[in-house]
């Protein structure tokens, strides 16, 4: 038979599961842009960057290599394909969208891309005069066969993607003239904006809640044993 303390002790591991699964499912990320949390896995890495900014046209743009995908397992998958991002900068630092605007992230080829998103939500930069610079991007709606072929590594269609990269020397921290770099490299990773979402802080009282109700049941289950 099992007793009342019995059932506490199976109830209150439930609740720590249950809220050890929340904790891991995001992790702490700290970047120019302000996110403050990020889903770590699936993580796409990127390296060989090419970054080229046009003063005139206010053209950023950053080509070179999707090397591997990272689905938490412990091995990560070569997948070496293209990653090219594009963004409109005005002369001030400021990312330019609407009407005549062009932003956009593609993994993969045009037709039948590993991610693509066609809508930006920001951006934001760090500039390190002795080191390097890192330039963040947050894009919405993705879409591509990672968002379609199922879990471990799929990217959820209805989050945000964050591409946080390392752009190597070569910024001056200005874009009022032409300038380049190589030799970047970079993690793209689904995002979760700001705090947690409803759902999830609600689970997570839900859960500080129960387990203090379980602790106090518990100790007047033992003064009565």
């Amino acid at each position: 038979m099992i007793t009342n303390r019995g059932k506490v002790k199976a109830m209150k591991s439930g609740f720590l599961a249950a809220l050890f699964v929340l904790a891991a499912s995001s992790v702490s990320h700290a970047g120019p842009l302000g996110v403050t949390t990020v889903v770590p896995y699936p993580d796409i890495a990127t390296g060989f960057l090419t970054t080229t900014y046009r003063a005139t046209t206010n053209v950023f743009t950053v080509n070179g290599w999707a090397l591997s995908l990272d689905k938490g397992t412990g091995t990560k998958q070569n997948i070496t394909t293209n990653f090219s991002l594009t963004a409109t900068i005005d002369n001030n630092g400021n990312l330019v969208t609407g009407a005549g605007a062009v932003n956009q992230l593609v993994i993969g080829t045009a037709a039948t891309p590993l991610l693509k998103s066609l809508s930006i939500l920001g951006m934001a930069y760090s500039y390190n005069p002795v080191g390097t610079s890192v330039f963040e991007f947050l894009f919405a709606s993705p879409t591509g066969t990672y968002t379609t072929d199922g879990p471990p590594s799929t990217y959820s269609a209805t989050l945000p993607i964050d591409v946080m990269l390392n752009i190597g020397n070569g910024f001056a921290n200005s874009f009022l003239a032409d300038w380049s770099n190589s030799g970047g490299t970079g993690d793209v990773r689904s995002a979760v904006e700001g705090s947690p979402e409803p759902s999830a802080l609600l689970l997570t009282l839900v859960g500080g809640a129960g387990l203090a109700w379980f602790r106090r049941r518990n100790r007047l289950a033992l003064q009565h044993c």
